[in-house]
């Protein structure tokens, strides 16, 4: 049986190649088949290590709430964001109380590519994304984002929420000596 089946593949593939010497019509469809099939395979095997390489290679952390706000805190205070083409006005009433101040900080779902220096003093690159969703009952919009960056060492990611803290906190202690100086508590109802 196996010889039979031999002996019949042998002589179907000698038609084959005889009808392809032929006609170069037949022999030119066939190349561009086995091209097709070669830059699919191709295709795949590099798709698979790519993906082996983004999975081992970078990290992408997404932040909740509280978290992202720290990051777009830290942001705001970045000159490069004020160069970027897509850009979401921040404004708030400044502590002088008629005037308000204004700051950028990057748009909703538009990646922004940053170049930061690394407490060790190497410089990393940093693609961070802002997003929203809803809380459960939907009425509201939660401010997210994702950090996303090359390699495996988060400590630049805990630096940037450290800075984001830290301007966090500079804002708030204005703000209160503000309050203290000018004793706006009691007319305002904060009764400190």
């Amino acid at each position: 049986m196996g010889a039979a089946l031999s002996a019949f593949v042998k002589q179907w593939v000698m038609s084959v190649i005889r009808h392809l010497n032929n006609s170069d019509y037949l022999a030119g469809m066939f190349a561009m088949s086995a091209m097709g099939v070669a830059r699919d395979a191709a295709s795949n095997v590099f798709n698979i290590i790519l993906a082996w390489a983004i999975k081992r290679l970078w990290v992408s952390v997404r932040l909740e709430e509280k978290d992202a706000e720290l990051v777009l805190a830290w942001l705001r205070e970045r000159p490069e964001i004020n160069d970027s083409a897509q850009l979401w006005l921040y404004s708030q009433q400044s502590e002088k109380g008629n005037a308000r101040s204004y700051e950028y900080e990057p748009e909703i779902k538009v990646t922004t590519r940053l170049r930061c220096r690394r407490k060790d003093g190497k410089f990393q690159w940093v693609w961070i994304t802002r997003s929203e969703s809803r809380d459960s009952s939907g009425d509201r919009r939660l401010p997210g984002a994702t950090v996303s960056f090359l390699g495996r060492d988060k400590a630049l990611l805990e630096s940037i929420l450290e800075a984001g803290r830290e301007i966090q906190r500079r804002k708030r202690e204005k703000y209160l000596t503000v309050v203290q100086v000018y004793d706006y508590g009691k007319e305002h109802g904060l009764n400190w």
